[in-house]
C-alpha cells in the first residue's frame, strides 16, 4: 500500500503542460498539415533565431528565411487563404512544405 500512495503523489507531481500551438485539419490528404501557433510571427522568429536558426530575406525583402540543418522556415506577411501571417516549414529533399504553420497577427 505505502508504494500506491507513494506513485500516486508522484504522479499528483507530475502535470501536462498545456500550450496554445494546435493542430487543425488538413484540408485535402496533399495538403501539408496546418498548425496554429498561437503567437506572432515575431515571437517565433525571436525564438529560431535564438536556437541557432540563420535569417536571410526574399530579393522583394518581404518573406523572412530561417535555416538552420535540414530544416527551412519561410515567414510570409499573409496567407493566401486566410490573409493571416503564416509560414512553411520544409526539410532538404522535399519537394513540399512539411507544415504550415498559422499565426496571430
Amino acid at each position: 500500500m505505502a508504494g500506491v500512495a507513494a506513485n500516486a503523489a508522484a504522479g499528483a507531481a507530475c502535470r501536462v503542460i498545456k500550450t496554445d500551438v494546435e493542430f487543425l485539419a488538413k484540408q485535402t490528404r496533399y495538403s501539408a498539415g496546418n498548425i496554429n501557433a498561437g503567437t506572432s510571427t515575431q515571437e517565433a522568429i525571436r525564438a529560431l533565431e535564438v536556437n541557432g536558426y540563420m535569417k536571410t530575406f526574399s530579393q522583394d525583402g518581404s518573406i523572412a528565411i530561417l535555416t538552420k540543418g535540414a530544416k527551412t522556415y519561410r515567414f510570409y506577411p499573409k496567407s493566401k487563404s486566410t490573409s493571416e501571417p503564416s509560414a512553411t516549414i520544409t526539410f532538404d529533399g522535399a519537394k513540399k512544405a512539411s507544415a504550415k504553420i498559422r499565426f496571430e497577427e
